[in-house]
């Protein structure tokens, strides 16, 4: 896979961190999604730079936002795949990221006691329509053994993964719309991914989608600064979108922000073309994948939930 070489120059060498200091050690953690680290819960003393968490629900426009954001030169992003939970306090306090620093992971959602621990952090929840969101889940294949491929929506380390970190974070306490569908779910799980039909990935698809709808209520609980950004809405109208997420960030506006894919080039993971400009191309793409059956799937989990986002079920 290419590199991206705008992370790659901008992220400091480890001899760069020199002026990290701990208020406490771990005192507790929270098991960090597909990559299968631990994510601290610390307090931290001293911090240098101001935190952006980037989340939501996969293939919601986490990674284009990232692209975007990392490309004002006030803002170093680090996504998922770079990100070392051991090298959080260095990443908040090292000079090399300042004056902002924006993890993008949407992994790490459901994982409250980490988001609690980032001091004074802004978070930018993404959220798409859960038919492309599905649609999307299906389409990217995820490598399930030395010679087969899964789909990430039926894939162990996808929306498996997502869908039991929801209910855990919930406690067992789900939407009322779900609780008729979950058992069917469950029984899904005793059977081999690789058997399973086109409609049982767009269930786990669509409770994926919905379970991690429920997140922005908890930060809300929690008075986690949150502002809701809508992938359709950043792709028609880029320049209006992020003059109200940099507004909410507090960083003064920079055209560079509309020219990310002049700096970035490489691939992302989930496949995101980083040096693809911002189009709409993706929008409304459900239609050539998804089944009758599959739409009334996802209707039936998302519909509300959609249509208080302001989608039209």
């Amino acid at each position: 896979m290419p590199v991206n070489t705008k992370w790659r120059h901008k992220i400091p060498s480890h001899k760069q961190f020199s002026h990290t200091v701990p208020l406490k050690s771990v005192i507790a953690d929270t098991q960090y999604g597909t990559i299968g680290l631990r994510l601290p819960h610390t307090v931290f003393l001293q911090m240098n730079n101001q935190i952006t968490l980037i989340t939501g629900c996969q293939r919601s426009g986490t990674t284009l936002l990232q692209l975007i954001l990392d490309s004002h030169p006030e803002v170093h992003g680090i996504d998922e795949m770079q990100f070392n939970p051991q090298r959080t306090v260095e990443y908040i306090n090292s000079p090399g990221f300042a004056p902002c620093v924006s993890f993008k992971l949407p992994v790490a959602s459901h994982a409250l006691g980490f988001i609690e621990s980032l001091p004074d952090r802004k978070i930018l929840w993404c959220v798409r329509d859960p038919r492309d969101v599905v649609a999307s889940m299906i389409r990217l294949q995820l490598r399930y053994s030395a010679d087969t491929k899964l789909a990430w929506a039926a894939h162990p380390n996808g929306a498996i993964r997502e869908i039991r970190q929801a209910v855990e974070v919930l406690q067992g306490q789900l939407p009322g719309e779900l609780a008729d569908l979950m058992p069917g779910y469950q029984e899904n799980l005793k059977r081999n991914p690789l058997d399973w039909s086109q409609n049982d990935m767009a269930l786990a698809g669509a409770l994926c989608w919905r379970l991690k709808q429920a997140m922005p209520a908890l930060y809300g609980a929690r008075d986690f600064a949150t502002r809701i950004v809508n992938y359709e809405a950043l792709t028609r109208h880029p320049e209006q979108e992020l003059q109200q997420i940099i507004n909410f960030l507090d960083l003064a506006w920079d055209d560079q922000l509309l020219e990310h894919h002049t700096v970035h080039s490489g691939m992302s993971v989930g496949g995101t073309v980083n040096d693809r400009p911002v189009d709409t191309a993706s929008i409304g793409r459900w239609p050539d994948l998804l089944t009758a059956e599959d739409q009334d799937i996802i209707h039936t989990v998302c519909g509300q939930t959609a249509r208080d986002y302001g989608y039209e079920f």
